[in-house]
């Protein structure tokens, strides 16, 4: 008896050591996981709401940031979110507002949602061109946390982390891009020159908002970088003999960027031209075009028969320095003027899919190979998103010689076309539908074919 008394006894202090353990935890983790979740959600509600003039979003789409930051401008009431973005959206340019709702949930970890569509947000994770691919961007995201008036999250699905800071208040929301929009303008050329101290290390080729950073001959570094009010600012910081260099100043007047941060104020990006660029103004005037015609489809052999062809064209300016219209009677008498594209990067004539008018009928001017053309303006779609995807496609002159001996030979622009169809492109296609001259029901509306264009100074 007295055994089973002693073993009552030892029972009993351990189960109060127990009690005493388990109260001893309760101190250590004084909130409940669920507890400490929605005071996470709250929090960061609390912080989204409470800027008087919204938040400065870095937006990376792309995995690995393979796309470079936009600025998206972002005001929380609660209930919903107002956005402005960098370069808006396919069907809205930059300076526009764009509401939706939002939400912050706890699931496995804090998690802000824009739950309905938003697309200046959306317009990164929608299906392109009807594909099955998108840029690869985020509208979900985890919260990390906050620090030094910053609010860290990461995209959801693409894990590209994005900082939020407070716009200044009193700035205006357009005001604000429209300077973003202004230094983009203002350094279009792509080919730069890595200066350290005055003296050239390498070289940098721009491509839309990621730099690809050449030193010692070696091509290692790609840098995605954001546009600020004052020129640019690196991801992180690119590391140019020993010195670490991640915001830079624009200079206009000698196209430069320089690196504003301390120890490393002689890094600078020299903007230079491409060599055999030819400016806007050298491109007006008449041309002779020469091209491949469409003859006839040789139902036999299963293929496009062609007859050569040419006609005389003018490049007449539609808008200075950014566009040209292409005109001649051959085209006003079957077809519409193209409007054709100049690029000041790189000094040459883009023409893009574009709808035109055919013989008075609604149509599209689309591009193709010898034997078989896309049926729809792919690529129009776009829109503003161009500048950051540069996906859109059409074909491109490449020019030979100056002056009066300047010759064009147009080749596919980008390579969307081809990775769609596994063909390069080469012609421009003239069709219209659904109208009592012309339908569905001919060659996919064909009206004309012209291959193998070729301008050469009159």
């Amino acid at each position: 008896m007295k055994n089973k008394i002693t073993k009552y006894i030892l029972l009993a202090f351990t189960c109060l050591g127990l009690q005493a353990c388990l109260f001893q935890e309760d101190d250590i983790f004084e909130k409940s996981s669920a507890n400490r979740a929605s005071e996470n959600v709250a929090e960061l509600q609390e912080l989204l709401v409470n800027v008087p003039n919204g938040w400065k979003m870095e937006y990376y789409p792309g995995t690995d940031y393979s796309m470079g930051g936009i600025t998206l401008l972002c005001r929380f009431d609660g209930n919903n979110v107002t956005v402005m973005s960098e370069i808006g959206s396919a069907k809205t340019a930059s300076g526009k507002e764009a509401s939706s709702l939002y939400k912050i949930t706890s699931e496995e970890s804090t998690v802000l949602t824009f739950d309905s569509f938003n697309e200046f947000v959306h317009c990164f994770s929608e299906p392109v061109m009807g594909m099955n691919t998108n840029l690869e961007g985020d509208y979900e995201f985890v919260y990390m946390g906050q620090e030094d008036n910053k609010v860290f999250l990461q995209g959801r699905r693409y894990h590209n982390t994005m900082v939020m800071t407070p716009l200044t208040q009193g700035i205006s929301w357009k005001d604000y891009i429209n300077q973003l929009n202004l230094i983009e303008r203002e350094a279009f050329l792509k080919t730069y020159s890595l200066m350290v101290g005055g003296q050239k290390i390498g070289n940098a080729v721009r491509t839309s908002h990621l730099f690809s950073l050449t030193v010692d001959g070696q091509t290692g570094n790609v840098a995605p970088f954001i546009y600020t009010p004052e020129g640019i600012r690196f991801k992180d910081a690119i590391s140019l003999q020993g010195k670490n260099a991640q915001n830079f100043v624009w200079n206009k007047a000698d196209m430069t960027f320089t690196c504003s941060d301390e120890g490393a104020t002689d890094v600078v990006l020299k903007a230079s031209y491409p060599q055999n660029y030819t400016s806007y103004e050298d491109y007006l005037g008449f041309y002779y075009m020469f091209y491949k015609e469409y003859d006839q489809y040789n139902e036999a052999e299963d293929k496009v028969d062609f007859k050569p062809g040419y006609t005389v064209v003018e490049l007449r300016q539609k808008v200075e320095g950014e566009s040209f219209m292409l005109v001649s009677s051959k085209l006003e008498a079957e077809a519409a003027d193209i409007v054709v594209t100049y690029d000041k990067a790189t000094g040459r004539l883009i023409i893009k899919p574009q709808d035109v008018t055919v013989m008075g009928y609604p149509g599209a001017l689309v591009i193709g190979f010898e034997q078989g053309f896309l049926p729809a303006h792919y690529g129009l779609d776009l829109g503003n998103l161009a500048p950051l995807t540069e996906m859109e496609m059409g074909l491109v002159g490449i020019p030979e010689g100056s002056g009066d001996d300047l010759t064009l030979s147009f080749v596919e622009y980008g390579n969307v076309f081809s990775s769609m169809t596994g063909e390069t492109a080469t012609s421009l296609i003239f069709t219209a539908y659904d109208n009592e001259n012309f339908s569905t029901n001919s060659y996919l509306g064909l009206i004309e074919w012209y291959d193998s264009i070729q301008l050469q100074k009159y």
